[in-house]
This record gives structure tokens, sequence and C-alpha cells, in this order.
């Protein structure tokens, strides 16, 4: 079962259930619509739907759609409110209620990269000295790469180092300096510690008050062997998460994810469908891997789901030895690159303008499109061919 955990402010809330072509072209309106919405998913909760029930006077069909304090209705109802000129001004105040900047506003996103070692807080000094950098910039919103405290495949190395997140000083301090930098710090991920054999590879967005308003887990776990003799076994290390993850900038929505996550095109797909405009891809890629696939990839979730991509990345050769790809990367929702770093630690900027989202879906409007279908498996054997006009 797909799990998608929101953190929103948005006074739009819409009940679905999975499958339902009902609910997904009411999605997708209000996505062409630039808002931020909660989806509440009632597949198979009994009290969720009771609840939908009783705040919907009795409509027990999916989707029921709520705008602020008003009842929409289903998706017929949502369409004839557009189609009467009626549904904007309804988004506005909704959208108004909770003091957001509108999506129409353009934001500044600056991009660190690093070439993270084993020793957290020598890895700390740095990330903090470019992150002020790209204050002194202009940026709005800074995004550090996959494993910003710490680069260190052996394991003895890497749990003599980390701690519990509440024990954890790299977090400390960046939630400090969010709220003096008043920044939007997307911590790209950093190892805690979660039980004496394991660690989570986990992301943090923080906001300018210095309060953490989201978490991500790394879903899927680099276990490769590549040419040369190079191979990863993240999972020895690591405990995957479960849980995919959006959350709400002033701008706009914003979906997580790490590195490996890249080349599991449904989850950016489920992020997109869940609203979001802003695509996070913090990695640490490999040197080999980077050099035939990292500008592809990203440019494709961009492309594929009408969102910018930003991607912080590790560059060059760490302290353990390990060689990754950096050029760290900004994608528009058209699959042009903004910016783009090389290899050494620094910082990326570009200037972001939300409104590009809306375009690129409605000149591709392939979230809209989307159909659910069901596979047929191939029969046992083929049937006989016959020629046009019968047997002969």
């Amino acid at each position: 079962m797909r799990r998608l955990a929101r953190f929103t402010m948005a006074q739009i809330e819409i009940y679905t259930t999975r499958y339902c072509p009902y609910c997904l072209s009411a999605k997708a309106l209000l996505t062409r619509k630039g808002v931020t919405f909660t989806e509440i998913d009632v597949t198979g909760d009994w009290e969720g739907r009771r609840k939908m029930v009783e705040r919907a006077k009795g409509h027990y069909t999916v989707p029921q759609i709520f705008i602020g304090t008003t009842h929409v209705g289903g998706s017929d109802e949502l369409h004839e409110l557009d189609h009467a000129g009626k549904l904007d001004p309804l988004l506005a105040a909704a959208e108004g209620q909770t003091g957001m900047t509108s999506q129409g506003s353009t934001f500044n996103v600056a991009l660190v990269q690093l070439r993270s070692g084993l020793t957290p807080a020598s890895n700390l000094d740095m990330a903090c000295k470019l992150i002020a950098e790209a204050k002194a910039a202009g940026a709005d919103y800074v995004q550090t790469p996959e494993m910003t405290n710490i680069l260190a495949l052996k394991r003895e190395l890497l749990f003599a180092a980390i701690v519990p997140e509440e024990q954890d000083p790299s977090l400390a301090t960046f939630r400090e300096l969010a709220r003096r930098l008043a920044i939007h710090l997307h911590v790209g991920s950093l190892a805690l510690k979660i039980s004496p054999d394991k660690a989570a590879n986990r992301s943090f967005l923080i906001d300018p008050s210095g309060d953490i308003v989201a978490r991500y887990d790394k879903i899927h776990m680099f276990d490769v062997d590549l040419a040369g003799g190079e191979s990863y076994r993240e999972s020895r290390n690591y405990r995957p998460g479960e849980i995919a993850v959006v959350t709400d900038l002033p701008w706009g929505r914003l979906g997580l994810s790490i590195c490996y996550d890249l080349r599991f095109p449904a989850l950016y797909r489920a992020l997109a469908e869940a609203g979001s405009s802003f695509i996070a891809i913090p990695a640490a890629f490999t040197k080999q891997t980077g050099e035939a696939h990292w500008h592809v990839l990203m440019r494709a979730r961009a492309i594929e789901n009408g969102c910018f991509v930003f991607a912080a990345a590790q560059g060059g050769r760490h302290e353990n030895g390990r060689d990754t790809f950096g050029h760290s990367l900004i994608v528009d929702p058209w699959g042009r690159i903004l910016a783009e770093g090389e290899t050494e630690p620094g910082i990326v900027m570009a200037k972001i303008d939300p409104a590009e989202v809306a375009k690129a879906r409605a000149r591709i409007p392939s979230l809209q499109h989307g159909r659910r279908f069901e596979l047929v498996q191939p029969i046992a054997e083929p049937a006989p061919l016959h020629a046009a006009g019968g047997e002969r």
C-alpha cells in the first residue's frame, strides 16, 4: 500500500480512494490551478469514510472536496465551478487563509555542493559556510546534498560517528542557522542512528523559524554492483523508509526524495499527483553512474511530471576514496537546465518562477491524462496465425 505523508497548512481538502478516475480528474484540475491541497485517502479506512460522510452531510461517494469552509461536492461540481468562472476566486480565498505567499511570486533556490568526509564536525563547518554564502547571494530556499554530515562506507567508521536524531549536533546547528538566516533550509540527508545496527538516511526541511516541518527517510536502498568492482550495499547499514512525503513551501508544494529514489518514476508521479510543483533529489551519485545517467534522469523526472527539480550533489574524490559525480542541477518543468555545478564544493543558484509549472502542464497535460490499466499475462502458447481471408 502506498503511503503519502503531507505536511501542509492548506485549506483545500479532497477525500479520495485509489483507482478512482473522478478523484484523479479533480486532483488534476487542482494541480493545474497551482494550489496546495490535502488529499485524504479513505481506501479501506472506514473511520475516515465516516468522517467524510459526516462532513459532506450524507454524501458517501468520492471525491468529496472542501475549499475553505465550502463543501464543493464531487469532481463534476468542481469542474462546473471552473466552467462558470467561480473556482478561481474560491481557491484564492482559501489559499489566502493559510498566510502563505502566492505561487505567482518568484524565489531564489541555492544548492550547496559538498565533498563530505569522515568527520561530521568538519562537514558541518563547510556546509554552514556555503549556506551563509547562499543567503548572502539572496537565496530563499537552500538545499544540501545526501549524506551532508558524513560519507562513510565502512560500517565501523559510520556507527562510531553517528548518533540518534535528538542528539545530532549537525541538525541542531542547521535549525539555528535556518532561524538566524531566515531561510527554508533543506538538509538533503543526515546519517542518523536508529538502532544499534541500523541507521536512517533522513532528509529534513527546516523553516525560517528553525522548526522541522518535514522528515523523509530514503525509500530505495542502493544495493548495486558496478563495473570495475565498484559495489554498494546500502541496506546493510540503513533501514529503508516506507512513506513518501510532500510538504508546503510559501511558493508551492515540495516532494521529497533522495538519490537512488531517482530511478523509480512511480514515486515522482505520486508526488506530482499529490500537488508537488517542486521535486527535491539531493544525492551522492557515483561518478560512474552519474556520467551515464544523471542528466537524463533528472530531466526526465522534471519533464514527465511538469515539476522543477532541485538536486544538490556530492562531488569529487572523498576521504574514503569514493568518487561522486557532482553537477548539482536545477531543472525547470520543460526539462531545461537552469543551473549546474561542476565537481568542486560551492553553490549553484537560480531564480524560480512557479508559474512555469502550470505552463508546462497546460502544454503537455500528462498528469490529467494518466489512466489506470490492467496487465494481461502472456498466454502459455502463441495463437496460430491465419492468412487473411481464412484458412487455405
